[in-house]
């Protein structure tokens, strides 16, 4: 596997609606845009995530910045940084069909 099998990542993604629901706050909507590109010449891709309440008013919320590359042996990685002060590494297996992600530390 190579950078190119992930090509179809690239560009920019917007949710048209999203609801957050964990058991100790009350849900919430948002709007999240992915944004992937690829740095020339370069065998990983960059990873920008934004997140608004709605489109009225755009508060931000949420951003992750981060990288996408691959591993030996068809792993794939993901690693972000977070806005409120975390840092996250997921680890998959890829494949020709879908991403299995398998650790998050």
């Amino acid at each position: 596997m190579s950078m190119n099998n992930l090509q179809w990542l690239k560009g920019t993604w917007k949710s048209i609606s999203a609801q957050g629901i964990y058991p100790t706050i009350n849900s919430f909507k948002y709007i999240e845009t992915l944004s992937i590109t690829q740095p020339k010449n370069k065998p990983y891709f960059n990873y920008l995530s934004n997140t608004i309440n709605n489109e009225e008013i755009q508060q931000p919320m949420h951003c992750e910045y981060g990288f996408i590359r691959l591993l030996p042996n068809n792993s794939i990685c993901l690693q972000l940084a977070h806005n409120f002060g975390v840092n996250t590494v997921e680890k998959g297996v890829l494949s020709d069909v879908v991403i299995f992600v398998l650790v998050v530390t």
